[in-house]
């Protein structure tokens, strides 16, 4: 018996059906991705939700809810302020809630991991700003905490978490918090 191989032609006709398959699994594959972060931004703002919540649990129980500011304590300020310890750290609330960037304890994005401690080695990009159109690592009363919006602070695929009496939410006692997963 005779040894027997492919012919040019069976080769070709495997090589065309492995391509369309190809071209449209593809697109397919791809829009994983999209899934992937659409899912992990709402999953980060049912985490922060959550954190802010059971940080408010802790200023009701400490008597703080109705504080303008609630700070870690320093040196200098040790009587000043009443403080909410965790197994964390202090944190810094603003009428019970947490403070979004906190100079000497925990703000809200320490009470959810990230990646990092820095957020350096994190996938998440974090911007600081009062308004949607910069993002920088100042002090500010907003964070944003998406995919994308480093490079382009306009993008819709981020958690947006503001604090309570801070900017864009000066005569409120409780915080405000909006996904957008528009362009993820």
């Amino acid at each position: 018996m005779r040894p027997r191989g492919f012919t040019l032609i069976e080769l070709v006709i495997v090589i065309v059906i492995l391509g369309v398959l190809a071209v449209t699994a593809a697109p397919r594959f791809l829009d994983l991705q999209k899934d992937a972060r659409i899912s992990a931004v709402n999953g980060l703002s049912a985490a922060i939700n959550d954190a802010a919540m059971l940080s408010y649990s802790k200023a009701v129980i400490a008597g703080a809810e109705n504080s303008p500011r609630v700070v870690a304590p320093t040196d200098s300020n040790a009587d000043t302020y009443p403080s909410i310890e965790t197994n964390l750290g202090y944190l810094e609330l603003k009428y019970g809630y947490p403070e979004s960037y906190a100079e000497n304890g925990l703000g809200i994005l320490d009470l959810v991991d990230l990646g990092n401690d820095d957020f350096s080695d994190s996938d998440w990009d974090v911007c600081f700003s009062s308004t949607l159109s910069n993002c920088n690592s100042s002090n500010s009363s907003n964070v944003r905490v998406g995919f994308g919006i480093a490079d382009t602070p306009t993008k819709r695929c981020y958690v947006h978490y503001i604090e309570p009496g801070g900017t864009n939410n000066p005569s409120e006692t409780n915080f405000y918090l909006e996904h957008a997963t528009d362009e993820c």
